[in-house]
């Protein structure tokens, strides 16, 4: 008999948002959406991809830390913070390295 084949489908514990550590997010708020004034809070607080994912899932959750926690007062930075958020949980690592982007 002939063995299905393994699901393709990823699981969120892969994807691109969960592999990143407080130097990385820092680095993408100044480099990729150049947000970088929010940096240093985001270090302090400890924010890293696994803490965005977890808080990805509850929208007004995520919207009061970035505003009452993290200081991200402008709703268009907030806008920037949770688009990057939704495209880096949709990007995966897959063995041999390639992405789906």
């Amino acid at each position: 008999s002939v063995e299905p084949m393994p699901s393709m489908k990823p699981n969120i514990a892969s994807c691109a948002l969960n592999a990143m550590n407080c130097v990385d997010l820092g680095k993408a708020l100044e480099d990729e959406l150049g947000i970088g004034q929010y940096s240093e809070s985001f270090m302090t607080e400890g924010i890293d991809g696994p803490v965005l994912v977890a808080l990805a899932f509850d929208a007004e959750m995520l919207d009061d830390c970035l505003k009452d926690e993290l200081g991200v007062a402008s709703a268009l930075h907030r806008g920037k913070i949770k688009a990057f958020i939704s495209k880096k949980m949709m990007q995966y690592e897959y063995a041999g390295g390639k992405k789906n982007e």
